[in-house]
């Protein structure tokens, strides 16, 4: 019985989105949903291709993996900022080990009634309340954290590629100061 007060919570915070919702709105969440799930086509061939995953979204442009009508992808429907990227994407800290309930892109701004779309590492997307939201990241840069500093950790005694050591680095200072910005 206790494990049902989550699962309610979460329902009742879900309900609360779509029934308050116009028709246009609900067709441009699911149009967010939609182009997050194409960034992920393009993060996976870019990672294919490579065989590392971009550091940034502006990586994808570079080889043309993005390009002319496709740039449209990353503009969510319901961004009103005029920004030419509307989601923000977290480099993978453990490639392909990356937890699969992990958050690889989600809306950088919230939605008018308060939500955000995110694209998970597994490839599924799902709408959360911004509380919702808030608490999955925080958990997972805090499990990113202890990732990052075993291999940090690690770098002393075995010989890491620099390369990986310096985007592992990088990843962990975006997601403190994305963690900083949600607190405020």
């Amino acid at each position: 019985m206790i494990r049902l007060a989550p699962l309610c919570a979460v329902a009742s915070s879900v309900l609360a989105l779509v029934v308050g919702r116009s028709p246009e709105d609900s067709r441009n969440v699911t149009q967010c949903e939609e182009n997050m799930k194409k960034v992920g086509v393009f993060i996976a061939q870019y990672e294919s291709k490579y065989r590392h995953y971009p550091a940034s979204l502006a990586d994808l442009k570079e080889p043309a993996l993005i390009s002319g009508d496709c740039v449209k992808f990353l503009v969510c429907p319901l961004d009103r900022s005029g920004d030419p990227c509307s989601y923000e994407y977290l480099h993978p800290v453990c490639g392909d080990a990356q937890p699969q309930d992990s958050i690889s892109l989600y809306d950088r701004n919230a939605h008018p009634d308060g939500s955000r779309c995110v694209l998970y590492f597994s490839g599924r997307v799902a709408e959360l309340a911004e509380a919702e939201f808030k608490h999955a990241l925080a958990e997972q840069f805090a499990r990113d954290r202890e990732i990052i500093g075993d291999e940090i950790v690690k770098a002393g005694t075995a010989a890491l590629d620099p390369a990986l050591t310096a985007r592992k680095r990088e990843a962990a200072i975006k997601r403190m100061r994305i963690l900083m910005e949600l607190e405020r």
